[in-house]
């Protein structure tokens, strides 16, 4: 490779959770940087984990197998994030990614002669990966995260793969974040990384391909493509969040009326006298991390774990050994998911209360824009109180919303239920890249004419926004191939 070229390169990485429909993301994703005169080049995760897991590993831990599964497709994914597991409990959480550029892209890089290249790699699964990735390629790399509710991804792995409904739940929950394992898979924690999000419950491919374009025009800064009101409702709730102080999570909401104009946001934290949250300009600050040091409802989930934990070793006469077995178990029960002792007003009650105690109009079909999808406390109140639509960024495994009031939020199988409130995944570009793709990138009219400048036309050498040329990825790629061969030598052998 001429190291005088100058080629603009991207780099895109795909998660979602087992089930999403990544792979059609992926080829609708690539068909349209082919339009832009790029070369695209897959790298497929489960073939790095297959194919250059290395020896030294496989030989210390057999794969085993799960007694619930019973399909080749279900036992497939299952040795995969086996295999993962064990690779990044040995080498690091970030370690797949590093073998995919070490092995696989830098080698191509190598060759390279002064090509147009895209690398899509399919797909992630930790988000420590998506930082390594957005540290070494900075914006010339796109996390991409495509969403999809349980219940669709379900019936689609039961008709397409031939899963069972427990091959579903037991993957599933593997797969999303894995409870106990320092170095288990967080694919939900990955997702929320992304800078953009295909929304893919009710999508089909033409949906997904438009998506695509839109995604590659704001790259390139292909014509004037303005936020929609998801986007933009959604980059105030992320920014809302910002002021929490929760120890917990950050969360935060904005809500907008049925003409789309903002009424309300809200964030996640500790009410103050007088009404409102406490913030940094409060007279005297009582958030939990300055009142006590501690989550009080994490103090009080080990307070109920350990009164029943002594409860059960005394009426059984359980060892002191067993006794701390018991607690293990019940640490990792359904008593972690409690939240009701949390001092914190959630981000949407905050939301909707700053609308009745400053009596602002427009709530009755409303939309709210949320960065976590809604505990099931929250949701009977958004129901109540007249909103017509949600979209959240997040999932949230603790949430029993549709379980509970499955007669009142809509069945993401069921299109276009009447008189139920759509829960809607957030589908666009990410708070995190709003301003950057939104903002002007190129100049949109001719100075002389006043003229809009189309640069459609070319498309083939246009430079795509924040993009690194080939030589500088280059010697980032050639640095952190040398380093992880350094700090890992038994890693020379990878068949």
């Amino acid at each position: 490779m001429k190291q005088t070229d100058r080629s603009p390169m991207l780099v895109f990485s795909i998660c979602g959770q087992v089930g999403a429909g990544l792979s059609l993301v992926r080829r609708k994703i690539a068909q349209t940087l082919s339009s832009f005169g790029y070369e695209c080049i897959a790298v497929d995760i489960s073939q790095v984990v297959l194919e250059m897991f290395y020896k030294k590993v496989i030989e210390e831990e057999a794969d085993g197998n799960h007694t619930g599964l019973k399909s080749d497709a279900a036992r497939r994914i299952y040795m995969l994030q086996r295999r993962g597991n064990q690779l990044r409990s040995r080498f690091g959480n970030d370690i797949i990614t590093k073998v995919s550029v070490s092995h696989i892209i830098w080698q191509e890089l190598q060759r390279s002669d002064n090509r147009r290249i895209a690398w899509l790699i399919d797909s992630v699964k930790h988000h420590e990966e998506v930082a390594f990735l957005r540290e070494l390629f900075g914006d010339s790399y796109f996390a991409i995260g495509v969403i999809s509710t349980d219940s669709v991804r379900k019936r689609r792995l039961m008709e397409k793969k031939g899963f069972t409904g427990e091959e579903f739940n037991v993957l599933s929950e593997i797969d999303a974040r894995e409870k106990g394992l320092e170095h288990g898979q967080s694919t939900i924690k990955a997702i929320t990384q992304s800078d953009y999000f295909f929304s893919n419950d009710y999508a089909t491919a033409d949906n997904l391909e438009i998506e695509a374009q839109r995604l590659l025009r704001l790259i390139f800064s292909v014509g004037v493509d303005t936020p929609r009101l998801d986007e933009y409702a959604m980059s105030i709730a992320a920014n809302a969040a910002n002021q929490s102080g929760c120890l917990a999570r950050q969360v935060g909401a904005s809500i907008v009326n049925s003409s789309g104009q903002l009424i309300a946001t809200g964030r996640n934290d500790v009410p103050q006298y007088g009404g409102g949250l406490y913030t940094v300009e409060s007279r005297k600050d009582h958030r939990c991390w300055a009142q006590a040091g501690q989550c009080y409802n994490d103090h009080h989930k080990m307070n109920i774990i350990q009164g029943l934990t002594t409860e059960i070793g005394e009426s059984l006469g359980l060892t002191p050994e067993k006794r701390e077995s018991v607690e293990e178990i019940l640490k990792h029960s359904p008593i972690d998911s409690l939240i009701e002792f949390s001092r914190a007003v959630h981000a949407e009650m905050d939301a909707l209360m700053s609308i009745a105690r400053e009596e602002i109009p427009g709530l009755k079909g409303a939309s709210l824009y949320c960065t976590t999808f809604p505990c099931h406390n929250c949701a009977k109140h958004i129901i109540a109180a007249g909103i017509r639509r949600v979209v959240y960024l997040e999932p949230y495994d603790k949430s029993l919303a549709r379980e509970l009031h499955s007669d009142a939020i809509m069945n993401p199988l069921r299109d276009n239920e009447d008189g139920k409130i759509p829960f809607d995944s957030f589908g666009g570009v990410a708070p995190r890249r709003y301003s950057q793709l939104f903002g002007i990138n190129r100049r949109r009219k001719d100075r002389k004419s006043g003229k809009y400048i189309d640069l459609d036309f070319k498309r083939e050498n246009l430079y795509p926004l924040g993009a690194q040329d080939e030589k500088s990825i280059y010697q980032k790629v050639e640095k952190a191939a040398m380093v992880l061969v350094e700090n890992a030598p038994e890693m020379q052998d990878s068949k």
